[in-house]
């Protein structure tokens, strides 16, 4: 069983890889044609507003005691999980 620290450095790590693609979505938002600039803005201001809540959620687990920690992770992932997916659906969609 991995460790608060070690759960935490996991997600840390998923973070990092976020901004990075979403970085790259921002980029690629100047290719896109006119007609699908404010449908790409919204899904980029959703994403951003995910990965910022994915966030809070850990810095609440970094608070958090040895006990309760394990009772947010379930939490945690599901934030995870919502961001994976949105992330992955937008970057196939914007290749």
């Amino acid at each position: 069983m991995e460790s608060k620290e070690q759960y935490i450095e996991k997600l840390q790590k998923q973070l990092r890889e976020w901004d990075s693609e979403l970085e790259e979505l921002r980029l690629k938002s100047s290719l896109v044609k006119a007609e699908l600039k404010d449908e790409y803005k919204e899904e980029m201001e959703e994403l951003e507003n995910k990965r910022q809540q994915a966030e809070q959620k850990m810095k609440k687990m970094k608070e958090a005691t040895t006990e309760s920690w394990m009772e947010m992770k379930e939490g945690i992932e599901r934030a995870w999980d919502e961001m994976k997916m949105a992330t992955k659906n937008a970057m196939s969609k914007y290749k």
